[in-house]
């Protein structure tokens, strides 16, 4: 599993790539696959392993790894598709006006309940490795592709930090 999330990954930064070089489309859709693949280690820590927390504890925590994961896909997905500006410029706006990068924190979330509902050390580790391939993305992301994908990035910067 743990290549597999360091694979999804490959293809998030393959994909940025495709959008500063106007590779083609095929490239840029089978890219595009690395975004829900890295959903594939929570999932599989879900099937393959039995929660430790109580029924109680339990909702709780899938109620939150629910709300994160829909603030997630909010941020990265609905939001910038209806509002990023078309013009080769950042979004300063919604859930990115005060951060660069808001999914890293919905996504940190996500994986850490997960680490805690299922309360044992392989899923624990590989929770923190997908979040460190997930913050090695943002900062490759953050000095080097994004101020070539948009043009007014270095001001960007010093406006909203970068992740927290």
């Amino acid at each position: 599993m743990y290549t597999a999330a360091a694979a999804a990954y490959f293809l998030v930064i393959l994909y940025d790539i495709t959008q500063i070089y106007k590779l083609p489309k095929l490239v840029r859709a089978a890219s595009f696959l690395g975004f829900p693949l890295t959903a594939l280690p929570p999932v599989s820590a879900a099937v393959i392993h039995d929660s430790s927390a109580g029924s109680v504890i339990s909702a709780v925590l899938w109620t939150g790894v629910i709300i994160f994961s829909a603030l997630m896909i909010y941020s990265v997905f609905i939001e910038l598709m209806l509002f990023a500006p078309k013009d080769g410029t950042a979004y300063r706006k919604g859930t990115y006006r005060y951060v660069r990068h808001p999914g890293w924190i919905w996504y940190t979330a996500v994986h850490l309940l997960i680490a805690v509902m299922y309360f044992s050390q392989e899923v624990l580790l590989l929770m923190l490795w997908c979040i460190l391939l997930n913050l090695t993305v943002i900062l490759i992301e953050d000095a080097v592709l994004f101020p070539k994908l948009f043009s007014d990035y270095p001001s960007y910067k010093k406006q909203a930090r970068c992740i927290l």
